[in-house]
């Protein structure tokens, strides 16, 4: 019995040991897995994907939830496609989870100085300081910030701290540079510039920037020779041409001046500085295009605009005989009220007194002060978001890339509906099912035949949709067919409605609809599918009114019909959430069609209701964010669209670059 005893005990042992070790290998794995990730991520992020990146780091953080690196450098990709707002929250949640980390610290000092949010990034390289002493960069970027808030004196102060760090560090050299510039120091601006030469003599920035200063000290030559090194080094800088034409201005060869204005605008069609010169010397030459380049200039730049039309006010003053008594009087007027604004000014509490000094301020004080400077450099520059009765906002036809694609133009709209489709179960385009349905998979394993059900927001091509009506029309023959021997009407009426609803057969597909409603009062799917249809019928009605108002040329009031159907619409979408809150698809559509009706606070309760039900939902991120851009909400539609991107939706960074930046 012992025996027997022992040998069960052994087995069981045994057992235990042969699970152990299945079980270790699995761990490893798993842990190598994400490594993998890790490193993959940081690969991209090196070679410019920012995209794919962010997608690596995406994974590494669902394995991982405290891998504080992966937020950090999931952060620096969101920089790189200047989507500061979620580049910050990446980098609080590194420090959330992290105190003690500098690098994260200063990396959100640099997204907060890009937020103009410069009183609150002095603070961020303050803590980074407080935890790393000797690294030059936070010193480099705070004198940055401090630049930015006029403080030349305490950037040259940082950038001199930074140096003692690292001797090398050229663009430190080069930033200082520029605060010598400014300060005046001309001679000290150089000599930065001729240290970064030296370290690195290939460098065309560094000897843009000296042959800039040059140009300031009146060498004339000099600055010809350095900007001349810098096209060399750099043959696509329309800086390089714009300052090279001044030199040559300056020194009298006109021609040539106007041959390299011509190659800066080539490379900057927007460069109006260039436009404005060649202007100049255009009406010294008295060539008749003169005008011409004048007035782009001025409709480029507001400034040029404001400074032309005050020059062409002096010119015809002057033309009167009483002009010049009369200004010496006004002269002497303005002088005296400089003077009395001066002695004002002298009298005014300093910001100390006034107790605004940014040191008194409070965070929440810091973040407005960031968030109306955003509001002030926005202000006239960014176009309205509309949004039509199609919810749709078109800007340009180019479409995204993986690289910088913050910087390309796409077309700008809101993410449409979630509708049925049908695949050919041996064709079947796995791109275009964004998600799951476990209702669609059971509605599937029903049919037991071709066509294969989905959801999806993917619109299809014309030449698409023309080669699946004809294969629609063939399907519903044999619907009717099924229809008509009395069985299973509730699955019946309901495929044969959706397929009726994408042929645009809307009224007949309507009629399936109530019929499938009263064989299936409790499916969700007759009644997501019946909403649908409303919306679909009532778009398409709405598109072929527009059409008529152009061409008759008259416009009509509010369509109160197509409000009624919007409205039916949303109460079968009711319905199919109370059925089941967590389908994430009727939620979704809901918010849609109040955007339809114009009601955006609305839109935003039920795009919220989509997330909470699906938390990884990018399109609800995607439209939330743009309706709360539209209604002014730029913070909150730009973490938003963060989201979105973050989720895959690429697009969603072009649109932080235009409206939230």
């Amino acid at each position: 019995m012992k025996s027997y005893s022992s040998s069960i005990y052994s087995i069981i042992i045994a057992l235990s040991l042969n699970i152990v070790m299945l079980l270790v290998p699995l761990k490893s794995q798993a842990q190598f897995n994400t490594q993998q990730y890790f490193y993959h991520g940081r690969s991209k992020l090196h070679f410019e994907n920012y995209v794919g990146s962010i997608k690596d780091f995406n994974i590494v953080i669902r394995l991982e939830p405290n891998n504080y690196e992966a937020y950090f450098f999931r952060a620096i990709a969101k920089q790189y496609l200047e989507d500061y707002y979620g580049a910050k929250e990446d980098l609080d949640k590194a420090i959330a989870i992290k105190p003690f980390y500098p690098l994260a610290f200063m990396q959100r000092g640099m997204v907060n100085h890009s937020l103009k949010n410069y009183e609150i990034a002095l603070d961020d390289y303050n803590r980074a300081m407080e935890l790393d002493i000797n690294n030059y960069s936070i010193f480099n970027n705070r004198g940055i910030t401090k630049m930015a808030l006029k403080n030349y004196t305490g950037a040259i102060t940082d950038y001199t701290k930074a140096l003692s760090l690292n001797k090398r560090a050229i663009n430190t050299y080069l930033n200082r540079s520029i605060a010598y510039q400014i300060v005046d120091s001309l001679d000290l601006a150089i000599n930065d510039c001729t240290k970064a030469i030296k370290i690195r003599p290939h460098y065309d920035r560094a000897y843009l920037i000296r042959g800039r200063i040059k140009l300031e000290k009146d060498d004339f030559a000099g600055a010809l020779t350095d900007i001349n090194e810098a096209i060399k080094l750099n043959p696509r800088s329309d800086m390089a041409f714009f300052l090279r034409g001044l030199a040559k201005q300056k020194l009298g060869e006109q021609d040539g001046a106007i041959m390299d204005y011509d190659m800066a605008i080539r490379q900057n069609p927007g460069l109006a500085s260039a436009y404005l010169n060649r202007g100049i010397i255009k009406e010294q030459k008295k060539q008749p295009d003169a005008q011409r380049d004048i007035q782009i200039a001025c409709s480029l730049d507001p400034n040029i605009a404001k400074f032309q039309k005050r020059l062409k006010e002096e010119q015809q003053k002057r033309a009167n005989p009483w002009y010049y008594a009369i200004s010496q009087n006004a002269k002497k007027k303005n002088r005296k009220k400089e003077e009395d604004k001066e002695i004002k000014k002298d009298n005014q509490p300093t910001d100390q007194e006034q107790n605004i000094n940014p040191k008194n301020l409070n965070h929440a004080q810091k973040v407005q002060r960031g968030k109306l400077r955003r509001q002030e450099d926005r202000s006239g520059t960014q176009p309205p978001l509309i949004v039509g009765d199609n919810g749709k906002v078109t800007l340009t036809t180019e479409q995204p890339t993986e690289g910088l694609i913050q910087n390309v133009n796409v077309i700008i709209e809101l993410s449409p509906n979630f509708d049925f489709t049908y695949f050919n179960k041996n064709e079947l385009d796995y791109s275009k099912m964004q998600y799951f349905s476990v209702e669609v998979d059971k509605l599937n394993d029903l049919n037991e035949q071709n066509p294969f059900l989905a959801l999806t927001n993917h619109e299809q091509t014309t030449v698409e949709r023309y080669d699946e009506m004809q294969q629609y029309k063939e399907h519903i023959a044999l619907f009717d067919a099924l229809v008509a021997t009395g069985e299973n009407p509730e699955l019946f009426y309901l495929d044969r409605a959706i397929l009726k609803n994408l042929s645009f057969e809307f009224e007949s597909s309507k009629v399936d609809f109530e019929n499938a409603k009263h064989f299936a009062s409790d499916n969700l799917l007759v009644y997501f599918g019946a909403a649908n249809n409303l919306v679909d019928m009532t778009d398409y009605i709405r598109s072929l009114s527009k059409m008529e108002e152009k061409l008759l040329n008259h416009s009509k009031t509010k369509d109160e019909v197509a409000y009624l159907n919007y409205n039916k619409a949303i109460a079968d979408y009711k319905k199919v959430v109370k059925i089941n809150p967590k389908f994430q698809f009727a939620w979704y559509n809901m918010g849609n069609t109040y955007i339809k009706m114009e009601k955006y606070e609305k839109a935003i309760k039920y795009y919220s209701k989509a997330i909470e039900a699906y938390p990884a939902f990018a399109e609800a991120y995607f439209n939330r964010g743009l309706t709360k851009i539209y209604l002014k909400d730029i913070e909150g539609g730009a973490l938003d669209l963060s989201k979105a991107g973050e989720l895959g939706m690429i697009q969603a960074y072009n649109i932080i670059k235009r409206y939230c930046d």
